[in-house]
C-alpha cells in the first residue's frame, strides 16, 4: 500500500524522538494505526492527518511536499516516478492551489 510512505513517516517519528503512541496523541489515532501505516499495513493518513504530522515534527517545506508526494503514489492516485523534480513540484503548486481551507482538494470533502 505506502511501504515508502511509511518508511518515511517512520524515519521523521524517529528523528524527532516521538513513540508511536505519542503520535497518535497527538494526531487523535490509535498507536496501532501509526504502527500500521509505518509497516505499509494500512493506506497513507488522510489530509488532515497528515498535515497534523508535519506540524507536530514542525517538517520543512521540502520534508512535507515529499510525504504528501509519498501519499499520493502509496493510494495510487498518481505515479511519479517518471517526472522530473521540477515537474513534480509544478504538481505539488498545483495541488496547494486547489486545495481549500478544510485541507480538502474536493469543496465540501474531507480527505
Amino acid at each position: 500500500m505506502g511501504d515508502e510512505f511509511g518508511r518515511a513517516v517512520r524515519t521523521h517519528r524517529e528523528a524527532a524522538g516521538r513513540t508511536m503512541r505519542d503520535m497518535g496523541r497527538r494526531l487523535g489515532i490509535c498507536h496501532t494505526l501509526v504502527r500500521r501505516t509505518e509497516l505499509g499495513q494500512e493506506p497513507p493518513y488522510s489530509d488532515r492527518v497528515l498535515h497534523e504530522f508535519c506540524n507536530a515534527l514542525a517538517l520543512s517545506d521540502s520534508e512535507r511536499r515529499r510525504l504528501f508526494i509519498l501519499r499520493i503514489h502509496g493510494l495510487g492516485k498518481l505515479d511519479v516516478s517518471g517526472l522530473s523534480s521540477a515537474d513534480v513540484e509544478k504538481l505539488v503548486e498545483l495541488r496547494d492551489a486547489l486545495t481549500n481551507a478544510n485541507g480538502s482538494v474536493f469543496p465540501g470533502v474531507r480527505t
